[in-house]
């Protein structure tokens, strides 16, 4: 969805710094710079959000 996302936001002439790439973390991420050089990034986890195949399950 975020690739969808990032096409039509480019149609309507955002330039973004990053385009949608999966990062290490799992992460796919595209980066865009708000007027003032901040950068805002748009992503998206899916499962890897909450349980990240390197979570470790501490059980007592």
């Amino acid at each position: 969805q975020l690739d969808e996302w990032v096409e039509q936001l480019q149609t309507k002439g955002v330039e973004f710094e990053q385009l949608p790439k999966t990062e290490r973390y799992l992460w796919r991420e595209a980066v865009v710079l708000d007027p003032s050089g901040n950068k805002i990034k748009l992503y998206w986890a899916d499962e890897n959000r909450l349980n990240p195949p390197w979570r470790i399950n501490v059980t007592e």
